[in-house]
């Protein structure tokens, strides 16, 4: 009876906040609609104030997306497997994609944020309204040091803004950095290779009778380091082709997860290189999922959307009708007789 109490006042509980919260998503245009007629010091006292609803809404989806990401550990583990891989929960998360709204890598970035400054966004750094300052602390060598400077220098000056924050922790601007085919044929980099496959080479074929996939395992992890001691860039677009047309269009977020899982790593700002490299060759474009995509229920601004090139030069082409004088893709959309 207790138990059957307890769910009820939670899911009251929820249903109040929930609604308060579409009561202000109702009230939007009125409040625009009267901007017009308040005065200047109503307007910044507006704005403030809708600022305080953006702190707190990525606030609490963060802590969604922690807690999404935790009980999708739990439940994997639950199924037996005692050690759970970081890719195992990407995979899982990834076929919920849709009900979540965002890729399982966000879910994963912004557990992060979360679980590494939990404290820090309750209490100490609540005058941090942008979720990009803790984005940045996190790619600090020391996070906490850095949130925390973050908040003192935002205190003494208001006009502190996430992109001063990446300009600390990025340090002095460098040049660009060393194409990876280029850093995987460094001597340094063909002796760990060549070391680590002459490691794996002794397993092949020799998994238990009752257990051949093992074998198929062990090759492909083979494959994958040789491929790694002979990556082009010609071989790079090949892999991210292959993934756009397998899926009839990825954003980056996307493709990232993607090649992780089918074992062909690359790291994320080159993926974001061989893109534009795509896209000026005219390889790909860049598009949208379109109005029935799979980012359709995604909130706020849609990642970049790759297509192959020729997908998109087909949509555009069509003929001029002499009939009706309109743009027609077949003879048969004309409506004139």
């Amino acid at each position: 009876m207790s138990a059957n109490l307890a769910e009820v006042r939670r899911t009251s509980a929820l249903s109040k906040v929930i609604n308060q919260i579409h009561k202000l998503e109702a009230i939007e245009q009125d409040v625009i609609a009267l901007l017009p007629t308040l005065t200047d010091d109503q307007v910044i006292e507006t704005r403030a104030t809708a600022r305080l609803l953006f702190a707190s809404g990525w606030k609490i989806e963060i802590a969604c997306d922690a807690e999404i990401w935790d009980r999708t550990q739990k439940a994997l583990r639950g199924r037996g497997n005692v050690d759970v891989e970081e890719k195992g929960i990407l995979a899982a998360v990834n076929k919920r994609a849709d009900d979540i709204g965002c890729s399982a890598r966000t879910v994963y970035e912004n557990a992060r944020i979360y679980r590494t400054f939990k404290e820090n966004i309750e209490s100490t750094c609540k005058n941090l309204d942008d979720k990009g300052f803790f984005q940045a602390a996190l790619q600090s060598p020391q996070p906490q040091v850095a949130i925390e400077s973050f908040a003192q220098t935002k205190m003494v000056n208001p006009h502190f803004r996430v992109s001063d924050a990446w300009k600390i922790v990025k340090g002095p601007k460098q040049g660009p950095k060393e194409d990876e085919t280029k850093v995987a044929q460094l001597p340094e980099a063909q002796a760990w290779l060549a070391e680590v496959y002459a490691a794996v080479v002794p397993f092949i074929d020799t998994a238990p009778e009752n257990a051949p996939f093992l074998n198929i395992m062990i090759r492909a992890v083979a494959g994958v380091i040789l491929g790694q001691s002979d990556r082009t860039i010609e071989g790079d677009c090949r892999v991210i082709m292959d993934a756009i047309e397998e899926n009839n269009g990825l954003s980056g977020d996307d493709l990232y997860d993607w090649q992780i899982a089918h074992f062909y790593f690359m790291g994320e700002d080159q993926l974001k290189d061989r893109l534009l490299l795509m896209v000026s060759n005219r390889e790909l474009v860049e598009d949208d999922a379109g109005p029935s995509g799979r980012q359709a229920k995604r909130r706020g601004a849609l990642p970049k959307w790759y297509v192959p090139y020729y997908t998109k030069r087909k949509k555009q082409e069509g003929f001029m009708c002499r009939k009706c004088d309109e743009w027609h893709r077949d003879p048969a959309d004309c409506l004139e007789e």
